[in-house]
């Protein structure tokens, strides 16, 4: 079988006739679903051009930008046709994720902007740097590590022996079939090398965008024109320090998270910063459980508040114990429905609280972040990048004392529950969304959603901070 057909209208559907006519439909009514609620993701669906039978593929960027599994995503969108994510005649092979992807190919585009210190990337160059890299890649495709010399400013006298070069270390440590996307090249064959040739192609594009970017330009320029030894380290690092650090992208110069740059008034110092890369993906963080210290280490970090020893909580735990309940799963859905619920009233009583705003936003940065030192939130959406600045948020809801600005954001929070499509399988569950409206024009901005999530045909019970469009809107930017 070769799924290679991947039709760009519901006309094209009803051209194919591979699959029997009963099922064209079918396909049609889920390619109207995949194009309605991920229209950035560009032709969803494969084909099978030889027997199409039940089985349909799904591009796997879907998977990214809705964080479903392949039941979930059935489940969605009412289909009883067999999904798979993938790109076409894989042989059942894994794919690769091309948001964990995108930390090597970033790294690359980082690397190759302090080797060309003097001049602005291209395309030519991320692959220039990756095709030397391959020669280094470890025999389990794990890990690939390579020093490039860079240039130093020399006048024409002058030789690497007056002025030396600098070293660019470049690391990238990811699973092995996150690595085929970065070297597709080598590591893909036939139709998934094109496949992921394109793939990475529109990685690229965002990835060259902010290497050309100030922050690294910046540090680029006072490299090149400082006339002595750096080293420059670059590191992807998509399989250490998932739970103890949010950073991506390691950048550091002689070992530093910042140098300090001559100055005509004395020495200043420019921090480096530390990536904490997504990719089309809305998740901040999560917390796994649905007991009262996971409530605590929940909603108790997000409203600063102890709440083991809150009665009404308590409350809600003990009411339950007694209920009547076929499963652990309907169990905890009753329990953090009326969790959320208390949530969503207590946290409306904090939001004219100046320092609770204050530590609101510290918390919105510290679930992207972890506040590590000199981290920052970069996104890749579609073909560009965002930066997440979160100081803005803060002026926007405490003003600027200073300077006499007022605040122009006022907080509010909405409480609502999921409505499952089959009640025999799945129970409500519960979120909050924060929202600000804009006193000047009266917008509102949906900031953060807090959700619960059950996985009903699984085990996971989570909850789930997620940014919403109206905290990119507010606070990112280039």
């Amino acid at each position: 079988m070769a799924f290679s057909i991947r039709p760009r209208s519901r006309q094209e559907i009803y051209q194919v006739t591979s699959y029997k006519t009963e099922k064209i439909g079918m396909i049609a009514d889920l390619y109207d679903y995949l194009t309605t609620n991920y229209r950035n993701v560009d032709r969803p669906l494969i084909l099978n051009d030889a027997n199409g039978g039940n089985k349909v593929k799904v591009h796997p960027e879907i998977a990214q930008v809705s964080n479903l599994s392949e039941a979930e995503l059935k489940s969605r969108a009412r289909t009883s046709l067999t999904l798979a994510y993938g790109v076409g005649s894989g042989g059942g092979r894994a794919r690769y994720n091309m948001g964990n992807a995108a930390e090597g190919i970033l790294a690359a585009a980082i690397a190759a902007r302090f080797i060309n210190k003097g001049q602005r990337i291209s395309e030519r160059h991320i692959l220039d740097v990756l095709r030397t890299q391959y020669r280094s890649l470890s025999s389990d495709h794990k890990e690939s590590f390579h020093v490039f010399k860079s240039e130093n400013f020399k006048t024409s006298r002058e030789n690497s022996r007056i002025i030396p070069d600098d070293d660019v270390e470049l690391t990238i440590k990811l699973s092995p079939i996150n690595m085929s996307l970065v070297f597709c090249e080598q590591l893909l064959e036939q139709d998934e090398r094109a496949q992921g040739i394109l793939d990475r192609m529109n990685i690229m594009t965002p990835c060259i965008q902010y290497a050309n970017s100030r922050e690294i330009s910046q540090l680029a320029n006072v490299m090149y024109y400082n006339r002595v030894y750096n080293k420059i380290e670059v590191e992807a690092d998509g399989v250490g320090g998932e739970l103890t650090t949010k950073v991506d992208i390691f950048l550091r110069i002689d070992g530093q998270k910042h140098i300090e740059v001559p100055g005509r008034y004395g020495n200043q110092r420019l921090n480096i910063t530390q990536i904490s890369l997504k990719r089309e993906v809305n998740q901040f963080a999560q917390v796994g459980g649905w007991d009262i210290e996971t409530v605590n280490n929940f909603w108790g970090q997000i409203l600063n508040e102890n709440l083991l020893s809150n009665a009404q909580i308590q409350r809600i735990y003990s009411t339950h114990a007694v209920g009547d309940f076929p499963d652990t799963k309907r169990h905890a859905a009753a329990v953090m429905t009326d969790v959320y619920q208390w949530a969503h009233n207590r946290i409306q009583q904090k939001f004219s609280n100046s320092s609770w705003r204050e530590h609101f936003v510290n918390k919105l940065d510290e679930f992207a972040t972890k506040n590590e030192e000199n981290v920052k939130l970069v996104e890749i959406t579609g073909s560009t990048y965002e930066k997440f600045d979160f100081s803005r948020l803060h002026e926007a809801l405490n003003g600027r004392p200073d300077l006499d600005v007022e605040p122009n954001l006022e907080l509010r929070s909405t409480y609502n529950t999921s409505v499952p499509r089959d009640p025999t399988v799945g129970a409500p569950l519960p979120a909050v969304v924060i929202s600000a409206r804009n006193k000047n024009d009266g917008e509102v901005y949906d900031l953060v959603q807090f959700r619960h999530k059950i996985e009903w045909g699984g085990t996971a019970i989570r909850n789930y901070v997620e940014k919403q469009r109206g905290l990119s809107e507010y606070i990112a930017g280039r």
